[in-house]
């Protein structure tokens, strides 16, 4: 059967059969007979955008709800949104297949909707709608699964529940979208649920919700023996994310018993979750007797429910810091939890202000316990202020758990769980540099246990400090054998060696431990987290700059907050190119900038290592570029091309 009508240029026609050429036929549109995949529609805010508009012409734009549900959207479908606020009902971006809204693109061909212009148009659920999701169907599975959709350059926010809303989706990007402020209850501002393999870049969250970035979920009620089907091999990759508040009294629901907040939490049966590049951070603005439990900018707890207990979260590069003044304050930066397995970690930044009055009771980093002989894997990574680094770790002592660590500025705060900067215990970890850690109290240790014996058990396996940087301490094999013996009186010293090397205070920024040659000793692993470019899959670096933040204008015009300079002033550092650090870069930098050009291959004077933006050894071209893209980090960031999702397996 076939749904006719007749034009001026004859009979057009679609095959019928389909939800969109019934209520086409209902409402009596032409269907074009010469659309085929590959079509751009236009969309429009209400009234402009009308649903009887085909949206083929840009002058005349139809719905998003007409798109959705009149047009069904084909592989290599583009929907291009005009700028304004959407908040009418038809107008917000809500795919359901339960409505009988199938989106399938191809890896080819997939469907994309975006912004005509970068951050210009806004989803307003008014409180009581949800603006923008998206839900497949486990039904005829996985043939129902929304796959291979891309949603770019948007805003969403005011939600009646969740703001942005996936579930059942694999192979689905978002690219390039800010949102905020979900409803009470038990709901967030991004929510992965019952998905794989999809990608969110260069987001941005924060507001009102009980956790901004959520991933969890199993994606089948049945044959939950297959890994395949839990929720994994999700990414997120240079997302930022602040945690603002979520109300205890007013916002819980019906038989809803309370929670955590946290900015990054992927749990609840969600395994092999990528965080490359994330910020993570904090601003708690409420009554904290009213304010759910804050928990952890990053939050992982494991899937113990899920085939062989799988984990395989992964953090690479990524950023924790907790500063300013908090109306009630998170207990972890970094919390990986007792059911992890196959954890990994590299170069990340866990910070903590020192100046406030949270920072005696905030674990910077918290690993474990597990009882797990293969828990964790961390290396260059960077613990500054707060408890500092507390957990069990790995259990036994064949690998190291972790490796090139910089704990730095931490404070005791008394309790027996974290009597020094890592905790009770100290074993399973190698090339780690203390510096200038200290306790509330009197007393105080880099490592072991306060007022206790010194014990092979909690004492690293080479300590770096100032007083050993030319030859660390290392402990005995036989500690191995028997964690109860002491690991020798070097380490006496070194337990107790605050150490004031002023190398160790970066002269720019926490984010560049490269450039300090004393954490990178012969033989040794680097020391501290180098966060100036942007990793691969396996968390090592590429030749992208990270910097500025690539979103650093729409947050900025949404929030206020500069992610660039937020970032790079923690610790008291300064921005790059920033040589006066009086907080922009202008005329005096530049003239300073000339001072130091040495041009490519030649090596730059003493003093000048700030102007070698790209760390190559000289100051030429490339880093002048740099320097112009700087001059506009109070409002601009970097364009970053429409990316697709992971592959399978992607970082194994």
């Amino acid at each position: 059967m076939r749904a006719v009508s007749r034009g001026a240029g004859g009979v057009w026609f679609r095959p019928c059969g389909t939800v969109a050429c019934v209520v086409c036929c209902a409402v009596g549109l032409a269907v074009p007979r010469a659309l085929t995949a590959g079509t751009t529609y236009y969309a429009a805010p209400v009234p402009v955008g009308r649903a009887e508009n085909w949206g083929t012409d840009r002058s005349r734009p139809t719905t998003v709800g007409a798109f959705l549900k009149l047009r069904a959207p084909r592989p290599g479908d583009t929907l291009i949104l005009l700028d304004g606020e959407y908040a009418d009902p038809q107008d917000l971006l809500s795919a359901l297949a339960s409505e009988g809204v199938i989106l399938r693109g191809t890896e080819t061909e997939p469907i994309l909707i975006r912004a005509e212009n970068d951050g210009a148009v806004t989803f307003d659920g008014g409180g009581t709608r949800v603006p923008l999701r998206m839900e497949g169907s486990q039904e005829d599975f996985p043939n129902r699964l929304y796959q291979w959709v891309k949603i770019v350059g948007v805003n969403a926010c005011n939600s009646g529940g969740t703001v942005v809303a996936l579930r059942l989706c694999e192979k689905c990007v978002l690219h390039r979208v800010c949102a905020w402020d979900a409803s009470g209850f038990n709901e967030h501002i991004f929510s992965l649920f019952r998905c794989r393999d999809n990608l969110l870049s260069d987001c941005a969250g924060w507001g009102r919700g009980r956790k901004i970035f959520s991933v969890f979920g199993n994606i089948l009620d049945t044959g939950l023996e297959d890994p395949e089907n839990w929720s994994h091999n999700n990414v997120m990759r240079r997302c930022w994310g602040r945690w603002e508040f979520w109300g205890r009294n007013q916002e819980n629901g019906p038989g809803w018993g309370g929670g955590h907040g946290e900015t990054y939490s992927y749990n609840y049966d969600a395994w092999d979750t990528h965080l490359e590049n994330c910020v993570s951070t904090w601003q708690a603005r409420a009554d904290p007797q009213t304010l759910v439990n804050p928990y952890a900018l990053f939050l992982r707890e494991g899937c113990a429910a899920c085939p062989g207990g799988l984990d395989e979260g992964k953090l690479y590069g990524c950023i924790g810091y907790l500063k300013g003044r908090q109306d009630t304050f998170p207990g972890h930066v970094y919390s990986c939890g007792s059911d992890a397995r196959g954890h990994r970690l590299k170069n990340c930044l866990a910070y903590v202000e020192t100046e406030r009055g949270y920072s005696a009771y905030v674990s910077t980093m918290t690993l474990g316990p597990t009882g797990r002989p293969d828990a964790f894997a961390g290396s260059r990574l960077t613990v500054y202020g707060g408890v500092g680094l507390s957990g069990d770790f790995n259990d036994g002592c064949a690998d190291w758990a972790l490796n090139g660590l910089l704990i730095l500025q931490t404070r005791d705060d008394g309790d027996t769980d974290h009597p020094s900067a890592v905790g009770r215990r100290g074993d399973n970890i190698r090339d780690v540099w203390f510096y200038d850690n200290y306790p509330t109290g009197t007393d105080w240790a880099n490592f072991g246990t306060l007022g206790s014996a010194l014990l092979c058990y909690n004492t690293p396996d080479y300590v770096h400090s100032p007083d050993h940087a030319g030859s660390p301490c290392v402990k005995p094999a036989g500690c191995c054998t028997n964690p109860s013996a002491h690991p020798g009186p070097e380490f006496d010293a070194a337990q107790r060696g605050r150490g004031t090397d002023p190398r160790l205070r970066a002269p720019f920024s926490l984010l560049r431990a490269r450039t300090n040659p004393a954490l990178r000793p012969p033989g040794a692993t680097p020391m501290g987290a180098h966060i100036m470019w942007e990793v691969d899959e396996h968390g090592d670096d590429t030749a992208v700059h990270l910097w500025p933040w690539p979103m650093n204008r729409r947050i900025f015009e949404q929030t206020g907050v500069n992610v660039s300079r937020d970032v790079f002033e923690l610790g008291g550092g300064s921005t790059p190119f920033d040589y006066d650090a009086d907080g922009d870069i202008d005329i005096v930098d530049f003239a300073r900038f000339q001072v130091c050009y040495s041009g490519t291959n030649a090596a730059f004077a003493d003093g000048c290592e700030w102007a070698d933006y790209d760390e190559d050894g000289d100051v030429d071209g490339l880093d002048f570029v740099a320097f112009q893209q700087w001059m506009g980090w109070t409002t601009q960031g970097r364009e970053t091309p429409i990316p697709d999702p992971p592959p399978d397996d992607y970082g194994d």
